[in-house]
């Protein structure tokens, strides 16, 4: 006679442990697309008032201390033309079709 006992599982333990972990695989697969679906439209937005704060800053940055330049030089002389015929001719340049010639 033999002390030792054999435990056998049922064969149906092993694919109940599989379906259950398809199953919580599945569930938390769901739960992760949800919350992206839900976070994404504010991190577009953050990221939209990221490039904005950026542009703003840059173009004020540089109109700022031009048009301080320009207030601070009298209006009748050759640099303010100087300044008013090169701003003219970028803002032509900047306009021209940028195309193979």
């Amino acid at each position: 006679m033999s002390d030792s006992i054999a435990a056998t599982a049922p064969a149906s333990t092993g694919a109940s442990i599989l379906a259950t972990t398809k199953d919580a695989v599945q569930s938390g697969i769901a739960d992760a697309r949800a919350s992206v679906e839900e976070a994404w439209p504010k991190v577009t937005e953050t990221i939209g008032k990221g490039f904005y704060n950026l542009a703003y800053g840059m173009a004020f940055g540089v109109a700022f201390p031009v048009v301080l330049v320009a207030k601070v030089l009298p209006q009748n002389n050759s640099i303010a033309w100087g300044l008013i015929d090169g701003a003219q001719a970028a803002r032509k340049a900047a306009n021209r079709p940028s195309g193979p010639k």
